[in-house]
């Protein structure tokens, strides 16, 4: 049976979702963050959990290291301007996407931040952006092999130890991953999804105002990070007191601290800043 390490994990899912009898569930602690429990009426010990736990492992998944470096930049302006950085990560999504393709990312749902598939263009601007805290993976990992083993593509963005957990996932479940491609993120740490939603609770109380959208980073203040929020009629306001707390780094998950994918070697395809 799977031993929580609350150090160590990184809440990537994999063993909730390569549990056979669902004895596995994320709850949020009093911080925020989600650790997985497990229902030991339902547990059979298989071992499962613990071959896709990294937690006690002190190398990633073996993923070719990188040995080539870019500069990109996506050639369409209007394109570029969904982007924080220079749209790569997004013209990869478009690439997928017409050749049937299903792209994961994180995106924006009632004040969280999920993961999910999308299949059309409008969809992928959902993920594109920003986000600057833990993304909900829920059932992605499980949804990701079922699309493999119908011989779809597959692109998957995320932080490094999501891109590790869906790999030893996928390995466990004996998935073929040939038509899987992977982007990670230069990461700075992950804040609690509560503290984002009491935040963005804040701002609204304080300004009156229910918001259609977050861009924790908007590209029309670069080099300046600068938040901005967008009612419903259009208006924006500029509250930035939430990046400035993210810098201080307290509000990370605890295993951000001891990343193990803090350096030059990353699990996914591609690393994208």
């Amino acid at each position: 049976m799977l031993k929580v390490d609350l150090i160590n994990c990184t809440g990537c899912t994999a063993c909730a979702n390569i549990c056979p009898k669902g004895a596995i569930s994320f709850q949020e602690d009093d911080k925020g963050f989600r650790y997985p429990v497990i229902n030991n009426e339902l547990c059979i010990e298989c071992g499962l959990c613990e071959k896709v736990c990294y937690t006690d492992r002190v190398s990633t998944t073996g993923r070719l290291k990188h040995t080539e470096y870019y500069i990109a930049k996506h050639k369409d302006p209007e394109e570029l301007a969904h982007c924080q950085s220079g749209g790569a990560a997004f013209a990869f999504g478009e690439v997928a996407i017409r050749e049937n393709g299903i792209v994961y990312g994180a995106y924006y749902e009632n004040n969280n931040v999920l993961h999910g598939g999308f299949e059309t263009k409008e969809g992928l601007i959902e993920t594109c952006g920003s986000k600057y805290v833990q993304s909900d993976l829920n059932s992605c990992f499980t949804d990701i092999s079922n699309k493999l083993k119908s011989r779809r593509k597959v692109l998957f963005t995320g932080t490094s130890c999501q891109v590790d957990g869906l790999y030893r996932y996928l390995e466990n479940k004996k998935t073929d991953t040939t038509l899987l491609y992977t982007v990670d993120i230069i990461c700075h740490g992950v804040p609690s999804p509560k503290i984002l939603r009491d935040y963005i609770s804040f701002v609204s109380k304080k300004t009156g105002v229910t918001f259609k959208s977050v861009n924790m980073r908007d590209r029309r203040y670069s080099p300046v990070t600068t938040t901005v929020f967008t009612a419903q009629d259009g208006k924006e306001y500029i509250e930035n007191n939430y990046i400035d707390l993210f810098y201080t780094n307290i509000d990370l998950r605890e295993c951000c601290g001891y990343c193990k994918f803090a350096k030059r070697d990353k699990p996914a395809d591609i690393t994208e800043i």
